[in-house]
């Protein structure tokens, strides 16, 4: 399936959860979606709209192709471990960003260091938490490149 062919199949098959689909055609949807994203990234309202028209017509694709690989589809759960990670996390930048930076005279720990310090501080919760959400979210990453790259189990 070509390129230009394989980007009308997902769409046209967008809630299409029966049957298989091919390495080629998936990693072809997935080069789609890199395109996409790269191009889309620049204004941020459109590319929430580009990640809206793909989601469904991509998670269509995952399980066909976890179908056709024989992997089961309880697999794909995993992608849910980075989803429920992200709130606890960002619960707690929320609640530092208040505590240490929000919090007004007498309540804030780094009140002595003012506007920069408390910039230093937004900063280094927000880099902490970004590295918390890459290391949950690479595992889940990895595994799901493997079953979407096994051969067909025909």
């Amino acid at each position: 399936m070509k390129f230009i062919e394989a980007i009308k199949f997902g769409f046209k098959n967008y809630v299409n959860f029966k049957g298989v689909v091919d390495r080629a055609t998936f990693w072809q949807w997935a080069l789609f979606l890199a395109i996409g994203f790269g191009i889309t990234s620049a204004l941020f309202p459109v590319l929430l709209i580009f990640l809206a028209a793909v989601a469904i017509p991509t998670f269509a694709l995952m399980v066909r192709r976890y179908r056709d690989a024989g992997v089961s589809r309880r697999w794909l759960m995993l992608w849910l471990i980075p989803v429920l990670a992200a709130g606890p996390i960002f619960s707690t930048i929320g609640g530092s960003i208040f505590n240490n930076v929000l919090s007004g005279p007498g309540g804030n720990a780094f009140r002595d260091t003012g506007i920069a310090g408390a910039g230093i501080v937004l900063g280094l919760v927000l880099v902490i938490a970004m590295a918390i959400i890459a290391l949950v979210y690479l595992p889940v990453v990895i595994v799901n490149i493997i079953f979407l790259s096994k051969p067909s189990k025909k």
